[in-house]
């Protein structure tokens, strides 16, 4: 279920981003913000390695970043514990720290909501270019 509503929040923010207020759409910015998302969302804690070194208690942002990872989500369904890989010990240093996974009812509300509300804005602004 988390797998298929993440699919539906990036297919959505792609479709909001191309809309515009005229009945024209840019189709290339939205497929470049869906891809955006989904790799931000896949390789966040990665991205922001260099702000976990900076940070005194980084745990919050660790908890933030695999609750927008529709992959940590599946693994901690399958008690695989991704982030202690050696690969990711030698790229981060996020398993250095206690956090928790999300839970999967967390998971389901965040990419719920999220793709509730960009497919709500997109159909807003779809509505707005045919008046």
């Amino acid at each position: 279920l988390t797998q298929f509503l993440a699919l539906i929040l990036t297919g959505a923010l792609s479709m909001l981003f191309a809309l515009t207020r005229k009945p024209v759409s840019n189709w290339g910015r939205g497929a470049l913000i869906g891809a955006g998302w989904s790799m931000f969302s896949l390789s966040g804690i990665l991205l922001c390695n260099a702000g976990l070194r900076r940070m005194d208690d980084p745990v919050r942002l660790i908890n933030a970043l695999l609750l927008i990872n529709p992959a940590t989500t599946a693994a901690s369904v399958l008690n695989h514990d991704i982030l202690r890989r050696s690969w990711i010990y030698e790229h981060t240093i996020a398993p250095q720290y206690l956090f928790n996974y999300p839970l999967i009812w967390q998971s389901v509300l965040f990419f719920g909501a999220f793709a509730l509300f960009a497919l709500c804005a997109a159909s807003w602004r779809l509505r707005r270019a045919y008046e």
